[in-house]
């Protein structure tokens, strides 16, 4: 038995340790500004774009 697997506790499925990683997932502060920025210039291509970074 993997020593990370507590034993008081079903193993849990791929779904659920999807769930659970996606709930743990936190977002930086740069990757998010960078992440707006690109999807911003893809959605709005020629400078349309009416956000202030």
């Amino acid at each position: 038995m993997p020593i990370y697997r507590r034993s008081d506790r079903p193993p849990l499925s791929k779904q659920q340790k999807l769930d659970l990683f996606r709930k743990c997932t936190v977002v930086h502060p740069h990757l998010k500004k960078a992440y707006e920025q690109f999807r911003d210039a893809v959605s709005n291509p020629g400078g349309a774009s009416t956000s202030n970074y």
